[in-house]
């Protein structure tokens, strides 16, 4: 009698074993997900807007305003403006080699950005929040969205 219950347990750790196995095949990609888009300054310089997501949660939300469009090139604070605020979309206007930025700004000055660029934050004040989003485009501000692209990945 002792024998089928041995049995039972067996096929039952087996059973537990083969569920927990199949799980693990489900965990879901947690790799980095990125986004770029550029924009061309009057001088004709190319500058790129690079959106970074990582993390368990996806806590890690920036986008860089770097001189290099490479997405798998993360924010380096030594050469590229982050915008540190978990945003989807940028607000500016550009002016010559000026760069004006609305509602989310940069977080400070990289030491040495590859080329001559002035980047000035417009804090948008919040009680005027909404009436910005409205307006925006009449004051010759572009919205700039970078929603996530699922087909770049970088190893």
């Amino acid at each position: 009698m002792q024998r089928p219950m041995i049995v039972k347990h067996k096929v039952k750790l087996r059973l537990v074993i083969y569920l927990v196995l199949l799980q693990s095949c489900n965990v879901p990609d947690m790799s980095p997900e990125y986004s770029v888009s550029s924009i061309r300054l009057s001088n004709g310089r190319e500058i790129f807007f690079k959106r970074e997501v990582r993390g368990i949660t996806g806590s890690y939300d920036v986008i860089a305003i770097s001189a290099d469009g490479n997405p798998c090139r993360s924010y380096d604070p030594q050469t590229d403006y982050c915008i540190c605020t978990s945003t989807d979309r940028v607000y500016y206007k550009a002016e010559g080699d000026t760069l004006h930025l609305f509602y989310s700004t940069t977080t400070g000055t990289p030491e040495r950005f590859p080329f001559q660029i002035t980047v000035e934050n417009r804090e948008v004040h919040p009680m005027e929040r909404e009436k910005f989003k409205q307006e925006y485009e009449r004051m010759g501000i572009t919205r700039l969205d970078l929603p996530i692209d699922p087909k770049v990945k970088c190893r």
